[in-house]
C-alpha cells in the first residue's frame, strides 16, 4: 500500500513538474521527494501541498479558458520575403506589378499618394502590405468595403483606410490577418470580422458615421492599444455566442452610441480599457452575454457606465467608476452580473441601482460620495450586497443620502458591509448622522451583521 501511495505521489508530483506549476513559487521536486522520506506524518503534508497544486491548476485553467490568451504576433522575421513589390498611384494595385504578381511571403510597398479603388481582395498568405519608407499612403473605396482578408495570415501596417459609401472599410473572412497602426474610417463601419482571428494593433479606428467601429459576429480576434471614437453605433459589437476577443489598453471614448455592446450571448475580455464621454451607456449587456472587465476605467459617460438588462449577465473587477450622468451601473429584467473590488466614487445620483426584478452579485466594493445611495434596490430587484466599504462623503446630503436604499418591493441581501463616517459622536454616545444609513421602504430585504462607524 505504501509503494502505490509512493508511487501516485511521484506520479503527480512529476505531471505537476512537467505542467510548469512545480517551479519558482510552487513545491518544487525536492520538497516532494523529501516528503516521501518523511513517514506517515510528511505525506500528510505532502498530500496537502499537492492538493494546494492542483486547486492552482484549476484555477489557472479555468482562468485561461474563461479569459483565453492573447495568440503572440508574427515577428517580422519569421518568414523570408521572396520579392517586393513596389506600386505608385495611378498603377492597377492588383495588375502584375501589385497583387497578381505576389506569392507566399512577399512585401507590397506603397509609395505615397492616395490610391482610389474597389474592393481589393487579398488570399496571398504571408503577405505584408506597407508603406514605402516615410511615405503616407491612404486607400480609398467610394462604393465597396476597401479591403476583404482572405488569406490564412497577412499583414497590413501603417496606412489610412477610407471607405466612403455605405460599407465598412475593412471585412475579415478567414484566417488571423493583423492591422498595425493603421488609421481607419468607413461610413459603414470600421473592421467587421464575420470569420477568422485578426489582430488590431495600435489602430486609430473612427467616424464610422453609420455603424460600428469593430464588429465581431461569432468570432474571436484580439485588440490591443487602439483608440475606437467619434462612431454612429456602439464603438465594439460583440454578436452570437462565439463572439469572444480580447480586447486591452485600448480607448473607447466620444462616441455617437455605447462604448461596448454586448448581445447574443457573447463573451470577451477587456483589460486596461478606458471607457469615456460615449453618448449612451459606456457599456450595454443584454441576451445572456456575459464580457469580463478588469481594471477599466469608466468615467464621464452621458449615460449610466454599464447597463446591464435582459437577462445579461457581465462580470467587472477592479474597475473605476466616476462622474458618469446618472447611476453608474444600472440593472434590471433578470440581468446577473457580478461586480467586484471596484471603486465608484462622485456621482449625482446612486453608484448601482438594481430594479425591476434585477440581480446581480455586489461585493469588496468601495464607495464614496453618492448623492441617493451608494446601492439603490427597487421593484422587485433581488441583489446580494455584501463585504463593501461604503463611506459618507463629503457631498452626501442627510437629508436624503443612504449607503444602502432598498423601496418599493426590493429584497436582497445586505449582509457584512462596513459603512464609514455614518456615525457621530453626540452627547456622549454615537449616533448616525441625518437618517439611517440602511433605508428600507416598502421592502423585505435581509439585512445582517453590517458595522456602522
Amino acid at each position: 500500500m505504501a509503494e502505490a501511495e509512493n508511487a501516485a505521489l511521484m506520479k503527480t508530483a512529476s505531471l505537476l513538474s512537467a505542467g510548469g506549476l512545480a517551479k519558482k513559487g510552487s513545491a518544487p521536486m525536492a520538497k516532494f521527494q523529501k516528503g516521501l522520506l518523511g513517514g506517515e506524518g510528511g505525506k500528510k503534508n505532502l498530500w496537502g501541498m499537492l492538493k494546494q497544486e492542483a486547486v492552482k491548476i484549476a484555477v489557472n485553467a479555468d482562468v485561461e479558458k474563461r479569459c483565453g490568451r492573447p495568440k503572440p504576433l508574427k515577428e517580422a522575421g519569421m518568414f523570408k520575403a521572396r520579392k517586393t513589390h513596389t506600386v505608385k498611384p495611378g498603377m492597377d494595385l492588383r495588375g502584375s506589378h501589385g497583387l497578381q504578381g505576389c506569392r507566399t511571403g512577399d512585401i507590397l510597398e506603397l509609395e505615397a499618394g492616395v490610391y482610389n479603388i474597389s474592393c481589393l481582395t487579398i488570399t496571398v498568405n504571408d503577405l505584408i502590405v506597407k508603406p514605402a519608407k516615410f511615405a503616407e499612403v491612404t486607400l480609398v473605396a467610394d462604393k465597396s468595403s476597401v479591403l476583404e482578408l482572405n488569406a490564412d495570415y497577412c499583414r497590413i501596417e501603417g496606412i489610412k483606410i477610407v471607405s466612403k459609401g455605405d460599407f465598412p472599410a475593412v471585412v475579415v473572412n478567414k484566417g488571423s490577418p493583423e492591422l498595425i497602426n493603421c488609421d481607419i474610417s468607413g461610413f459603414g463601419g470600421g473592421v467587421v470580422v464575420k470569420r477568422g482571428d485578426p489582430t488590431l494593433m495600435d489602430c486609430c479606428i473612427h467616424d464610422c458615421k453609420r455603424a460600428s467601429g469593430v464588429h465581431f459576429i461569432g468570432t474571436c480576434g484580439r485588440v490591443e492599444g487602439c483608440e475606437i471614437s467619434n462612431n454612429g453605433d456602439a464603438a465594439i459589437l460583440l454578436e452570437k455566442s462565439a463572439a469572444n476577443p480580447w480586447v486591452s489598453k485600448c480607448k473607447i471614448i466620444k462616441g455617437k452610441g455605447c462604448g461596448i455592446a454586448a448581445l447574443e450571448y457573447s463573451r470577451g475580455v477587456f483589460l486596461d480599457c478606458e471607457i469615456s464621454q460615449n453618448a449612451c451607456a459606456g457599456v450595454y449587456i443584454k441576451e445572456s452575454a456575459h464580457p469580463l472587465f478588469f481594471r477599466c476605467k469608466m468615467e464621464k459617460n452621458k449615460a449610466p457606465a454599464v447597463n446591464s438588462e435582459a437577462g445579461g449577465r457581465g462580470q467587472f473587477e477592479s474597475c473605476e467608476f466616476e462622474k458618469n450622468v446618472d447611476n453608474e451601473i444600472e440593472i434590471s429584467k433578470s440581468a446577473n452580473p457580478t461586480i467586484r473590488r471596484c471603486s465608484f466614487k462622485n456621482g449625482k445620483a446612486s453608484a448601482i441601482l438594481v430594479s425591476n426584478n434585477g440581480l446581480g452579485v455586489i461585493e469588496f466594493n468601495s464607495f464614496l460620495n453618492y448623492q441617493v445611495a451608494a446601492v439603490s434596490v427597487a421593484h422587485g430587484a433581488d441583489p446580494l450586497i455584501g463585504e463593501n466599504t461604503i463611506e459618507f462623503g463629503e457631498d452626501c446630503n442627510v437629508s436624503y443620502t443612504a449607503a444602502v436604499l432598498v423601496r418599493d418591493g426590493g429584497r436582497g441581501k445586505v449582509n457584512n458591509n462596513n459603512l464609514l463616517g455614518w456615525s457621530v459622536e453626540q452627547n456622549g454616545k454615537d449616533e448616525t448622522k441625518g437618517k439611517m444609513p440602511i433605508i428600507v421602504r416598502n421592502a423585505t430585504p435581509q439585512i445582517l451583521h453590517n458595522v456602522i462607524k
